[in-house]
């Protein structure tokens, strides 16, 4: 599985592969290395385009490699959705979603700044006549 480009049945073989059976930690580090390839490749252009769509940021494909490593490393290797993108008929476009959803849920918490006020203001904004406030 050391090809840039991974099948849907390569994706799968990591899968299983990386439920922790591995006495030897190196094989294991290759394994790892050659998926984040793979997903920056795969999943990381279609991530940063759906990124800059719906929130207007750029990203970098690496950093979406690793995140896309981190949810499936963090999130158990029985969880239940481990186990549905091992049965999907199309694993990268599962993990793909999963891992646009969580960056832009990432992005939109650490840029969200509110006050006590902000719902005042609105309010204010809203039934002024002053076309500087309302634009």
């Amino acid at each position: 599985m050391s090809s840039t480009l991974w099948s849907n049945d390569e994706l799968r073989r990591y899968l299983m592969a990386d439920r922790g059976f591995f006495a030897d930690t190196s094989t294991l580090e290759n394994l790892h290395d050659d998926f984040r390839t793979a997903a920056r490749a795969q999943l990381a252009p279609i991530v940063q385009r759906r990124l800059l769509e719906t929130a207007g940021v750029t990203t970098d494909p690496d950093g979406i490699a690793y995140l896309a490593f981190e949810l499936l490393d963090n999130h158990g290797h029985w969880s239940s959705k481990r186990n549905w993108m091992i049965m999907s008929d199309d694993p990268w476009a599962y993990l793909t979603d999963w891992v646009a959803r969580r960056a832009r849920k990432a992005y939109a918490s650490s840029v969200k700044v509110t006050g006590p006020d902000d719902r005042a203001l609105a309010g204010i904004a809203a039934a002024s006549t002053r076309l500087g406030i309302t634009e």
